[in-house]
């Protein structure tokens, strides 16, 4: 994990336009992605058992998660946070 935060530290900020752009957008981004998770021929295989609505929030946490990590320009945070949220899937058996 100390490899991932120190590279976390080369990532030049976003414009605050484009955070901003992001956080506007953030509604119709995790509709979007439902839409397309519902709709792909493999939903089944990738629901892997879960209810749609799980992956919904899931989708939901995510985007507002990455709008504070943009906003704030914290990629340190992301680098933290990502082997957790890795070790957390493969642990309830969403990873490959």
């Amino acid at each position: 994990m100390t490899d991932l935060v120190a590279e976390s530290q080369l990532i030049a900020p976003i414009p605050a336009a484009a955070a901003t752009a992001y956080n506007s957008a953030l509604q119709s981004l995790v509709q979007q992605v439902a839409r397309r998770l519902l709709a792909h021929p493999r939903r089944d295989e990738l629901l892997g058992g879960n209810p749609p609505t799980l992956f919904a929030d899931n989708h939901y946490n995510h985007a507002t998660f990455m709008s504070k990590v943009f906003e704030h320009g914290d990629y340190e945070l992301l680098a933290t946070i990502l082997p957790w949220v890795y070790h957390a899937y493969h642990s309830h058996g969403s990873g490959s």
